[in-house]
């Protein structure tokens, strides 16, 4: 037991600390938000970082709900006219007041669902501030990674699963990063970004893949199916009796299902190239052995925050190294320019030689680099001005359409999103009951004060779309159509069945010819044949959710996919669909 002193101690380093965290939390933000005013995207571990800091401050300053919010609410109609970058060029509209209305509309819309996913971030609250789990699991680290002394097998396991496949990625370094894109037969060549990405795309893919061989059986699978099963999960298919493909497989799906431990840790041990008679613990410690400290910091955190009890030093750490890590992406991008770029620029220096070749052989040349050419350096890759293209059609047609399809889709998705963390704080409240004194957790008071504002937005972003959409039918202010239900929520604009509305794929390509006017064939060609691909009935048309999610899944992020892993964003689309009906 502490003495009074140690304990007077140990609150004052505590709240020095939680000072400390508040300045930089204000310091990193504030640059971010600066950036996204300018017109700059942010990145998804920037993106990440924004959310964690706005978080903290919430946290820190319960009673900053009330003024951080409404400010921003306040402030819209200001940002969006000193700071147009803010949304896309393409967003306009035929009259100047429906211009204004929408953009309110769309940024509203993405303040919300920004600020529900820091209400997802936001960790509960507890009595005192250190976390007995966190501390086992900090000595565990430390004992495997530095002291050689031996741990248990039933350490191992219970430790493992902590490990989440997502601190893991964002922490690896490069080298590891390789081995595991090696361990997936992946390309192992691009900047770390890309690599994390895809490698990120594969575990999630893998997830949805355990999760439907587990509801058909092992045994349903055939001689391949069990090869390309093994293979995708880096373990020995060829050369392997079909009860030895089986064995393997239920093991995998034993660990990573049962016993629930993350797939990144299972495929890392699997790059160490062990015997496969080494037992499947002594192969995990070896892993966890290879992990970087920030794998075990970020763990760490996450196993405090999960109790209610926040180390504010720890998070200082966490800060630092994610500023750290974004400054490495940043310094990586301008390589890659420039190494795209001679690669570009050797190609007119052989043709300027080339200028005394006889004429019927220059024009040979010529037809040749505008028939087969295309199709092989056009570049098949799907890029993120492709993704920008095809957002801006998707907006744009609802418009023109006389539909806001894209604000529905997102608004329902909002609404399911707040659904969900309700009955995540209702599920916490039945377990306090059931456990007693023993589990004094509970919701923060600015996680309450942020649930109802986000839900107060909610409600006006729902007034405001059924406003808009009246405007768009022609309707007056009279009311020649009555609301649906007549809620104050405005509940019909979005209750409507989102999920069925569709697209055609002809109107999305029109419209980008439209909005780009210099868009050249190859990028139209890719697109078309990225929305063909998620047309599932061969009807022509595209559900709009489905293309939405896959937006959403590569957003953020500043990579180039090939044909290959566009096929693979599509298959995990479809899979995890089937598995949600399910």
């Amino acid at each position: 037991r502490r003495s009074i002193k140690q304990a007077i101690i140990d609150e004052c380093i505590h709240y020095y600390h939680g000072f400390r965290l508040l300045f930089i939390d204000i310091n990193v933000s504030t640059k971010l938000v600066w950036k996204v005013l300018k017109g700059y995207s942010l990145t998804r571990r920037e993106h990440k970082l924004l959310v964690r800091t706005v978080g903290d401050l919430f946290r820190l300053v319960p009673f900053s709900v009330f003024i951080i919010v409404p400010f921003l609410e306040f402030t819209l109609p200001f940002f969006i006219k000193f700071f147009p970058g803010m949304l896309p060029s393409t967003f306009e509209t035929a009259t100047e007041k429906e211009d204004k209305l929408k953009r309110s509309l769309k940024v509203k819309l993405e303040m919300a669902k920004f600020l529900q996913r820091t209400l997802d971030d936001m960790a509960v609250t507890g009595k005192g501030h250190s976390s007995e789990a966190a501390k086992e699991f900090a000595q565990f680290f430390e004992k495997v990674r530095t002291s050689g002394h031996m741990t248990t097998s039933d350490e191992i396991m219970k430790f493992s699963k902590l490990f989440e496949d997502e601190i893991t990625l964002d922490s690896l370094p490069r080298p590891q990063l390789m081995a595991l894109c090696r361990v997936l037969e992946m390309n192992p060549i691009g900047t770390t970004n890309f690599l994390r990405f895809q490698l990120r795309l594969k575990l999630r893919s893998l997830a949805a893949d355990d999760m439907m061989i587990h509801l058909e059986g092992v045994d349903s699978l055939s001689q391949s199916e069990l090869q390309a099963a093994c293979r995708a999960r880096g373990m020995r298919a060829l050369g392997v009796s079909e009860e030895r493909l089986k064995a393997q497989l239920n093991q995998w799906l034993d660990l990573s299902l049962v016993k629930k431990v993350p797939p990144s840790l299972l495929l890392l041990s699997q790059a160490f190239m062990l015997p496969e008679t080494t037992p499947t613990e002594e192969k995990l410690a070896a892993t966890i052995q290879a992990l970087p400290d920030a794998v075990g910091t970020a763990t760490k955190a996450v196993i405090g925050e999960r109790e209610g009890k926040v180390d504010y030093k720890t998070k200082i750490e966490i800060i630092k190294e994610e500023v750290a890590m974004i400054k490495e992406e940043r310094m990586e991008e301008p390589q890659k320019r420039a190494e795209e770029e001679a690669l570009v620029d050797t190609a007119p220096t052989l043709m300027d030689k080339a200028k005394t070749l006889d004429p019927a052989f220059r024009a040979a040349v010529e037809e040749m680099k505008h028939t087969a050419a295309p199709e092989k350096l056009a570049t098949d890759e799907v890029t993120t001005k492709d993704i920008e293209a095809l957002e801006s059609a998707l907006d744009n047609l609802g418009k023109c359409q006389k539909k806001l399809i894209v604000e529905k889709e997102e608004l329902q998705e909002l609404r399911e999103e707040m659904k969900e963390y309700q009955e995540d704080v209702a599920d916490l409240q039945k377990l306090m009951m059931e456990v007693g004194k023993e589990m004094n957790v509970k919701e923060t008071k600015a996680a309450q004060r942020l649930f109802k504002k986000v839900n107060n937005m909610i409600s006006k972003i729902d007034t405001v779309l059924h406003e808009v959409e009246k405007k768009e039918a022609g309707i007056d202010e009279s009311g020649a159509k009555a609301p649906i239900s007549g809620e104050k929520t405005a509940e019909p604009a979005a209750a409507s069945k989102t999920g069925d509305e569709k697209l055609r794929i002809d109107d999305l390509i029109s419209t980008i010819r439209k909005l780009h006017s210099k868009e050249d064939t190859s990028r139209l060609e890719r697109i078309k044949e990225i929305l063909s691909k998620m047309d599932a009935d061969r009807d022509g048309s595209v559900r709009v959710d489905v293309v939405l999610k896959m937006l959403d899944l590569v957003g953020h992020e500043n990579v180039k996919l090939s044909k290959k892993q566009v096929d693979e964003l599509i298959s995990l689309i479809d899979k995890e669909e089937v598995l949600v009906q399910e």
